[in-house]
């Protein structure tokens, strides 16, 4: 069986779409918890109708932390919101998993929008996971359960970059595959901030993070023109962690 983890905040606009192909997808063979991180709107009541539906303070890793340490899969496979899945990629993420020496992976990118920017963007965000085998969240990262509690989850501390982070950790114990089925992610970021601007920013702040430049020092400033800045959780990784939340 394969969890299916999706961190939410507000996200009623989308939900009932993408959750809905989800849930065909997954039939009865898989599972969806939805981690709601204090929605202000009816994301909670949407995804109730397709998945289970837990409360978490808000921040991507802890809402995921948070949802890994309840289901009840093998597999783990961390979605975002307002992705949706190529129809056979669950099953290709079991065979990958099964028949094969790989500890987790992702999928293949795809901007769901028209152009040939969008185009441009994926192919080089499917080159640099391929090369550096080092997937970015909104390819759908995947992995065992007991390689995620072995390498201790998502830092929870972490406000910025906790897919990297992960995606370091999770290849330094073993193959990790980048394949070919196709994650759809939306290309509202782009549209809503620029195509030029989101490129040149996502560069700027993964060269910062490259050079050791603490990922939330460089927090504040993402989040800015997306809302307010997610506050600095003043435990540790280990007291974040999948094994403490049980």
């Amino acid at each position: 069986m394969i969890s299916i983890v999706l961190p939410v905040v507000d996200e009623e606009s989308i939900l009932d779409e993408n959750l809905g192909r989800l849930a065909r997808q997954a039939g009865g063979s898989h599972e969806i918890v939805c981690v709601d991180g204090g929605s202000r709107d009816r994301s909670p009541a949407i995804a109730s109708r397709f998945a289970r539906v837990v409360a978490s303070p808000r921040r991507r890793s802890i809402q995921m932390n948070t949802g890994a340490a309840i289901v009840r899969g093998d597999t783990l496979l961390f979605l975002h919101a307002d992705s949706r899945l190529e129809d056979g990629a669950l099953e290709a993420i079991e065979r990958c998993l099964t028949a094969s020496d790989f500890v987790g992976g992702s999928l293949s990118l795809r901007i769901d929008a028209d152009g040939s920017i969008y185009r441009v963007i994926e192919a080089g965000a499917n080159f640099r996971s391929r090369f550096l085998r080092v997937p970015y969240g909104d390819q759908g990262i995947f992995c065992t359960r007991d390689v995620f509690e072995r390498i201790g989850g998502f830092r929870a501390d972490l406000a910025l970059m906790e897919d990297i982070d992960f995606s370091r950790r999770l290849a330094r114990t073993g193959s990790v595959a980048v394949l070919p089925q196709r994650v759809w992610t939306s290309a509202r970021r782009w549209q809503r901030e620029g195509v030029a601007r989101t490129i040149v920013r996502n560069l700027a702040y993964g060269v910062a993070y490259a050079v050791g430049i603490p990922p939330n020092r460089l927090a504040g400033a993402y989040y800015r023109n997306l809302g307010p800045p997610i506050a600095v959780d003043s435990r540790t990784p280990a007291e974040n962690s999948p094994h403490a939340a049980k």
